[in-house]
């Protein structure tokens, strides 16, 4: 499977034109954000979060919405439509079925809104893939529907945890990771995608010097030649960093995509590996609950 990673914005409410006083988004006047939230998912006509301009198709998948407790997972199907093609085997390069102009393939991403019993802050999670984040452009939606029909105003803010990590952690590895073709050395003509990692490693008890982080932050191409590549960035490459906090905790991320969002972005699975289930993600999501709440 390929990587996926994870974003999360706190939504704050005010009365509109009174910014002097927030309201718990558990009791907005009497109503709760999840049921208001739950009951607009259950009321989107099938193309409603279609984006025409963009010839892209978004839509809730059916049927497969979990409510837990006070956190509700939302899968949502993207995919872009408006050229004809082809569905290929990546290994054989075969075709599978031709693709109309009018048909879209998709993929699914999750989104995960949590909102609390007490307190003035909500979080709403995006995963991303290779195909993007249905689960941004369903927070986009909700907001502008809840401008439109509420006396609330909600006020979004992207929270990065990497970035809380950036601030106070050490860096403990650099990794260029590079998706190409590899041949059998036995029989060049078998060839297969591989994976591989070029990597700066601090040793033993040891970090990597602090200003580096920043100095890669900065300049991204510079990563080749930190793990050994004097030819420069790979086509097809990526860059990670793994992070150690005060406490021990080592997380990676993955730096500077280049797409407009926050330059880190915590990994959920590396490429090659499962996504991780519904369960999983629920309480990834609720373990970062309280850190992110009390740095807010």
């Amino acid at each position: 499977m390929g990587r996926r990673t994870l974003t999360a914005h706190a939504l704050r409410f005010h009365l509109k034109r009174h910014t002097d006083q927030t309201y718990a988004p558990a009791d907005l006047n009497g109503d709760d954000l999840l049921d208001l939230f739950r009951r607009w998912c259950d009321g989107l006509q099938p193309a409603e979060l279609n984006d025409p301009a963009n010839n892209l198709f978004v839509r809730i998948e059916k049927g497969k919405r979990k409510p837990d407790g006070r956190f509700l997972l939302v899968p949502v199907e993207v995919g872009s439509w408006g050229e004809p093609g082809a569905v290929v085997d990546s290994d054989s390069g075969s075709v599978v079925m031709p693709l109309t102009a009018e048909q879209a393939p998709i993929g699914t991403t999750r989104a995960v809104l949590y909102v609390p019993d007490l307190g003035e802050t909500a979080l709403f999670f995006c995963e991303y893939s290779g195909r993007g984040s249905g689960g941004s452009r369903l927070l986009r939606a909700f907001a502008a529907h809840w401008s439109e029909v509420s006396a609330f105003t909600m006020d979004l803010q992207t929270v990065v945890e990497g970035e809380a990590w950036a601030e106070a952690a050490d860096l403990r590895e650099v990794e260029v990771r590079v998706r190409q073709q590899s041949s059998d050395i036995a029989d060049p003509s078998q060839e297969t995608k591989a994976v591989y990692s070029h990597v700066l490693r601090a040793p033993r008890g040891k970090m990597l010097r602090r200003d580096l982080f920043t100095e890669l932050k900065e300049h991204p191409s510079w990563a080749a030649r930190t793990v050994g590549l004097p030819s420069g960035m790979p086509d097809n490459s990526e860059i990670l960093v793994t992070l150690r906090n005060r406490e021990g905790r080592q997380k990676k991320f993955v730096l500077g995509e280049g797409d407009g969002l926050p330059a880190l972005r915590e990994q959920l699975n590396g490429p090659g590996q499962p996504t991780i289930s519904d369960a999983d993600l629920l309480k990834l999501c609720a373990g970062k609950v309280s850190d992110l709440l009390s740095r807010l």
